[in-house]
């Protein structure tokens, strides 16, 4: 099956979500949407449904297959693409609140 969050999204762009996180940033996304949702701010990530016997090392895929898929997937690349520049918009415009909220926690942000 090919493009599964276009199709997932029936259509509706991207660029009309307010919010958008990345599982690969979970912890950071979770932090942004309760800055960005007063309702949520006491809002916390959970761990849940997670590889127990991960390394945190990131998986290794072969560069044909990864090819591939890429142009198996065009439409959710660029899905994917736009989140990423987002999220950089959403880290940068939350950073302030962050640094603040992890000085509080003793956390660092990076």
């Amino acid at each position: 099956m090919a493009n599964i969050y276009s199709k997932f999204l029936w259509g509706f762009p991207i660029q009309n979500f307010d919010f958008i996180g990345l599982s690969e940033r979970y912890d950071e996304s979770v932090r942004l949407l309760s800055e960005a949702a007063p309702a949520l701010r006491k809002l916390k990530s959970r761990r849940e449904n997670v590889n127990l016997n991960s390394s945190g090392q990131a998986y290794t895929v072969d560069a044909s297959l990864a090819g591939a898929f890429k142009k198996l997937n065009v439409a959710d690349y660029r899905i994917y693409e736009h989140a990423l520049c987002t999220f950089a918009r959403q880290r940068h415009m939350y950073r302030r609140d962050l640094e603040t909220v992890d000085s509080e926690n003793g956390r660092s942000t990076s």
